[in-house]
């Protein structure tokens, strides 16, 4: 099927953020392989749903925590579609920990899942294909910092400057993006009336959806002008100090 849009490759586009970017692209009739590590079935699911609606797609295992997992992801995503051109970075591992007990292992996990493998695939992308465009999604934290979720944050924050270092080392060839995130969708134990609370903790007090994220990431990945940015799409979260993550303002921990 030829749409005149190059395949994308979503990164734990499965579930979640994941999965509103893989619909989202795929209404544009962007031919789509979705990545996932342990939801095969949900990746199924999906993938079967964009087909029946008569676009393409694929799914694509992999650990990205694993070396030789993430060594031949590339090689295999290009085996399903060689004109791979677009590369969104969502999957990510989040994990609560704080700085006053930093774990090896967390640390080692964290980075290797939210920093190392996004640059790592998007160095792939560049040195495999003709460029193309890589859009990394990164959290409003690093404008808003707080304790919370230490190593998941250092990761990003590396993911971050791995983004700008990248877009200078790849450019013109290759343009990355970065899109940072706020409170989308409930995480851990919290509630959906926490969730709700703490969605509207910013600027314009309303809650962002998964949808917006993935619209605009639809939009980086078609502009032809920026690399090397990073687009906030949080409502204004960034822009509203806090001292703890939002999941914890609202039941009033301190």
């Amino acid at each position: 099927m030829k749409t005149g849009l190059r395949p994308a490759l979503v990164t734990g586009g499965a579930l979640r953020i994941g999965a509103a970017i893989v619909r989202r692209l795929a209404q544009d009739r962007r031919p789509v392989i979705i990545h996932y590590r342990q939801s095969s079935a949900a990746a199924q699911a999906l993938c079967t749903e964009i087909v029946d609606a008569g676009g393409q797609a694929w799914t694509l295992g992999a650990d990205l925590s694993d070396e030789p997992q993430l060594s031949g992801l590339m090689g295999r995503a290009l085996a399903m579609a060689p004109d791979l051109g677009l590369l969104i970075n969502s999957a990510s591992n989040f994990q609560p920990d704080s700085p006053a007990r930093p774990d090896a292992d967390q640390w080692r996990l964290a980075m290797a899942v939210n920093a190392l493998a996004p640059a790592r695939l998007a160095a792939d992308l560049h040195a495999r294909t003709d460029g193309g465009v890589v859009v990394n999604l990164l959290d409003q934290k690093l404008a808003n910092p707080n304790p919370d979720y230490f190593s998941y944050t250092a990761s990003k924050a590396a993911l971050a400057e791995a983004t700008r270092m990248q877009a200078m080392a790849f450019a013109p060839r290759t343009r990355l993006i970065a899109i940072a995130p706020g409170l989308t969708l409930p995480s851990g134990d919290q509630t959906l009336e926490e969730h709700a609370a703490a969605a509207t903790l910013n600027l314009l007090a309303r809650a962002t959806s998964a949808e917006d994220l993935a619209e605009a990431v639809a939009f980086a990945a078609t502009g032809a002008i920026a690399t090397g940015e990073t687009l906030y799409v949080d409502s204004g979260q960034h822009l509203v100090p806090q001292a703890r993550d939002v999941m914890f303002l609202v039941r009033g921990e301190v």
